[in-house]
């Protein structure tokens, strides 16, 4: 009870434990913080590669936190996405546990029921309500390859793919469909003058350098 994971504090842990001495199994498992708590079917360790797989995990916890105390780097990749309450996360795959090392995660998360979240673009902090999405992290490619939730009044999915976040401006490629947008919203928003009515339904592609609105493509 009460006891810190990589400097995150938890307030209690339950799980069946095994170990031959190079490999950790923890099975059951349940970790519990004062927002919520982490479940899995299987965390295994191997203490000498510094990796963890993972199975059957579903966490309400702060994701960035839960993140932290398994895997500083992901979570740093996950500080991006921010959301008003923890949402339900369910994740499988491989945790790369080295602190200096290129990364080796590979995993499959999907994420609902975190209130409101804000994301960052063109330079500007968007809210979306009740989003929904699913992302895969390989090494340093984080893929969000399904995102849906409301936004101005309107809905929108999107498709984001950073192949390295750790590179400088960080190189993307994104799709979205958007339905229903009030334009006068968004150009408040963005500060544009002017009064814009009606209504706007839009697919749109853009590639570009994140952070360099001058290097976007689409």
């Amino acid at each position: 009870r009460h006891f810190r994971l990589n400097g995150v504090e938890f307030l209690e842990l339950e799980a069946d434990y095994e170990s031959d001495g190079e490999t950790q199994w923890f099975r059951n498992v349940a970790l519990v913080r004062e927002e919520g708590r982490i479940v899995a079917e299987l965390a295994q360790n191997d203490r000498r590669e510094q990796r963890w797989e993972v199975k059957g995990v579903v966490s309400t916890v702060d994701p960035v936190e839960g993140a932290r105390a398994f895997n500083p780097k992901l979570a740093k990749a996950l500080e991006r996405y921010r959301h008003s309450q923890p949402p339900t996360i369910r994740l499988a795959g491989q945790l790369d546990g080295r602190r200096n090392e290129e990364g080796g995660n590979d995993l499959a998360i999907s994420f609902s029921d975190g209130g409101e979240a804000t994301y960052d673009f063109l330079g500007k902090t968007l809210t979306l309500t009740d989003p929904v999405g699913e992302l895969v992290v390989q090494g340093s490619r984080v893929h969000l390859t399904a995102l849906k939730g409301g936004i101005f009044g309107g809905t929108l999915e999107l498709g984001y793919d950073v192949r390295n976040v750790r590179a400088p401006n960080a190189p993307f490629e994104m799709a979205a469909r958007i339905r229903g947008v009030p334009l006068e919203r968004v150009t408040r928003h963005y500060g544009e003058a002017g009064e814009i009515t009606g209504s706007v339904d839009m697919d749109f592609r853009i590639a570009g350098e994140a952070g360099r609105i001058a290097t976007f493509d689409g």
